[in-house]
């Protein structure tokens, strides 16, 4: 959270779900809260919470022309540095992501209008299939297979504006992931 404090990010409304939940009602609550931000602003960006952030990560969204495209569905501020990269296709200056990377959660731009569409489809996916990886529920999956569904793409910042490395993870109790985005030290320089 220090790096949030640090940034450009004027607003920030960290969400810590209870203890104790399933797999299944932490993505219930999830939902709930991606509801509740899509009537704050016509965009927002949900940040995990064992992210650093680039000093000017709202400047830097907020002059992303994917943003602008008919068919931004969301958009992920983070490229793992093990994602497939023949994953990732170009639209003339953009990226986007041809098919399910995982780890697009640490940072990912929503347009607040297609949310309850995304929700339904996320519910919709859930009751007709599993989505789980390692036995946890795996929520960039569905929600990638959500936007698609609904005809929008995913599109993939670059370079990244947000980096998970060796922090504390809430929903990882006493781990510590290092899952470097693929160009965020770029950006610090």
């Amino acid at each position: 959270m220090d790096s949030v404090r640090r940034s450009d990010l004027h607003a920030c409304f960290p969400w810590r779900h209870p203890e104790g939940l399933t797999d299944e009602e932490v993505g219930q609550w999830w939902e709930q809260r991606l509801l509740d931000a899509a009537q704050m602003h016509e965009y927002f960006i949900r940040l995990e919470d064992d992210v650093l952030v680039h000093p000017r990560i709202l400047h830097h969204t907020r002059n992303w022309s994917a943003l602008a495209r008919k068919d931004f569905g969301i958009g992920s501020l983070y490229f793992w540095r093990y994602g497939n990269p023949d994953g990732v296709l170009r639209d003339g200056e953009e990226q986007y992501i041809a098919h399910s990377l995982g780890l697009l959660g640490p940072g990912i731009v929503f347009r607040s209008e297609l949310v309850p569409d995304i929700v339904e489809r996320i519910r919709h996916r859930k009751r007709h299939g599993p989505y789980c990886v390692q036995g946890r529920f795996n929520f960039d999956t569905v929600l990638w297979d959500a936007v698609n569904d609904l005809g929008y793409r995913v599109y993939l910042r670059s370079p990244s504006l947000v980096d998970c490395r060796n922090l504390p993870s809430v929903n990882i109790p006493g781990t510590t992931p290092d899952y470097r985005a693929r160009d965020f030290e770029e950006m610090e320089k």
